[in-house]
């Protein structure tokens, strides 16, 4: 069961790269849209996640924006606020879909080392595993590996 949770996070993390963006020439405010195909492999990714597919689009394709006089009055708390969607620009939609896939990837990664963890009796073993993840890629600039 474990080994067939991690093939679905696998193969969201591949589909996710996937996910393209486009200018979109009927949207007056600079906004973007998502590139031919990329609805179809956000279908995917949303049912992967659970989550309600276009959610997940709006959350890619805008930011929400809080003023003092906006369209949508949220309550939180017992506060008002009011906030605008922003439609984003494709390099800004890119950097969301970048920023999803690491969250996704950290929550993983700390799951991981939680279960390690979990079945290290520490305080009777005198060894331990280290899991080191290197992001070089990251770290690197793209022209400087091409």
């Amino acid at each position: 069961m474990k080994g067939k949770i991690f093939i679905l996070l696998w193969l969201l993390f591949l589909h996710l790269g996937n996910v393209s963006f486009e200018d979109n020439p009927d949207d007056c405010k600079g906004g973007c849209r998502l590139a031919p195909g990329a609805a179809e492999i956000l279908l995917i990714i949303s049912s992967l996640l659970g989550v309600d597919s276009q959610y997940l689009r709006q959350s890619l394709l805008s930011r929400v924006m809080q003023t003092s006089k906006g369209y949508v009055v949220i309550f939180n708390f017992g506060n008002i606020f009011s906030c605008i969607r922003v439609p984003l620009k494709v390099h800004e939609a890119q950097n969301a879909r970048d920023a999803l896939a690491k969250a996704l990837y950290s929550r993983l990664f700390d799951f991981i080392v939680q279960c390690i963890n979990k079945s290290i009796p520490f305080s009777s073993s005198s060894y331990y595993i280290g899991v080191l993840i290197l992001q070089v890629l990251v770290c690197l600039n793209a022209s400087f590996i091409h």
